[in-house]
């Protein structure tokens, strides 16, 4: 592209035509790029309305491409595919991989520990744990750490997440996914435990974006069939394996209603964005609510 060319062509740097920019000279407004453009009291100034002006302005570029990319190419490579794989434009299933990774940890550590992890962050109906609210949070990360048939349980839990959770995430974005998956085990757990059972696991949280993937589905006109198969699938494994079936339901509808909020107000021009987080918080907040008074006062009253 030549100069003329250049200076016909908007998008375009007056002095690096192969350069696209949207910034213009404060003085004679021409396209610049990163690197023409010069820092000046009031916005940004080429570098000829610089010299024009006796260089009054100190030259500061603002940027320059070239060495953001010599840059970048200084950083060992697996910094670069890390990075990679963190851009928000990747959809790469970076909260999967990293939620089923540290639930595989724990699970170890536990082996160590005499459980610990799963002593620590499961949800439990045990009066003195109330007011440990953590644990509705936790508890999808814990599994119990022994060599008796609960482990079918985690490596059942664990390939069914890996097969569904990194769909759900491309699906929904990585911030609704986190917020459909911990609607999911949050209200999964706080059924659990208002149930007098014990929560852990992924199963809350899975069916929750089983749930919220049939949602998505039906908000586009689809009939959903294939999801409630798959769903009716997975309880009857549950019931067949001794799966928690309050968990389960429970997850159901805490990621049903967080997918239901988060598509009832995707396209409301005047909702503010934090209304359908506030939203699905305060379903967060009553489920939990509701498990610490089964806790605490249930036990007193008998």
């Amino acid at each position: 592209m030549t100069d003329s060319a250049a200076a016909a062509d908007p998008s375009v740097c007056y002095r690096h035509p192969d350069r696209q920019s949207w910034v213009l000279c404060q003085r004679c407004g021409r396209t610049i790029c990163p690197e023409c453009q010069i820092l000046a009291p009031v916005g940004v100034q080429c570098p000829e309305c610089v010299r024009e002006a006796g260089g009054s302005v100190r030259w500061q570029s603002t940027g320059s491409p070239l060495s953001s990319a010599a840059k970048r190419r200084s950083r060992p490579r697996w910094v670069q595919s890390l990075l990679r794989l963190m851009h928000p434009d990747s959809d790469a299933p970076v909260l999967t991989y990293g939620i089923l990774g540290i639930s595989v940890l724990l699970w170890l550590i536990g082996f160590f520990t005499d459980s610990l992890p799963f002593n620590w962050l499961a949800a439990a109906p045990v009066d003195g744990l109330e007011w440990q609210i953590w644990r509705y949070f936790t508890s999808v990360l814990t599994f119990p750490s022994r060599l008796d048939p609960s482990i079918l349980s985690f490596l059942l839990s664990g390939v069914f997440f890996f097969l569904i959770a990194p769909s759900a995430e491309r699906t929904f974005g990585r911030s609704r996914f986190l917020l459909v998956f911990v609607s999911g085990a949050v209200v999964g757990s706080a059924a659990s435990v208002a149930l007098g059972s014990v929560g852990f696991g992924f199963s809350g949280a899975l069916f929750g974006l089983l749930a919220g993937f049939f949602i998505v589905q039906r908000s586009m006109g689809g009939v959903g069939t294939q999801l409630l198969i798959i769903i009716a699938l997975n309880v009857m494994i549950s019931v067949l394996f001794g799966g928690n079936l309050a968990m389960l339901f429970g997850g159901l509808i805490g990621g049903a209603l967080a997918a239901f909020i988060l598509g009832r107000f995707e396209y409301r021009a005047r909702s503010k964005p934090a209304t359908p987080v506030a939203l699905i918080v305060a379903i967060w907040a009553v489920a939990i609510i509701v498990a610490t008074v089964r806790i605490a006062v249930v036990p007193a009253l008998g």
